[in-house]
């Protein structure tokens, strides 16, 4: 038996967690081949539509962030 290591731990995490935009991209390459072979794509499409509301709160905040620290920046000046 081995001890626990790093690569360990990095073996817990999922690919999507550590590939930006990996589960988008494979979402849609799965829509496009199942709508190409006629398979249904509703729990697809459900998803896509999770992974774009989750990316634009992600924007919305950012954008929330980037205007606070802009107004501090003009307010000091």
């Amino acid at each position: 038996m081995r001890e626990e290591n790093d690569y360990d731990k990095l073996l817990e995490v999922s690919l999507y967690d550590r590939i930006e935009g990996l589960e988008k991209a494979n979402v849609l390459a799965a829509i496009m081949y199942n709508e190409k072979n006629n398979l249904d794509t509703t729990d697809l499409k459900r998803r896509l539509d999770e992974l774009i509301a989750e990316e634009e709160a992600i924007k919305a905040e950012y954008d929330r962030q980037e205007k606070e620290l802009s107004d501090h920046k003009n307010y000091k000046n």
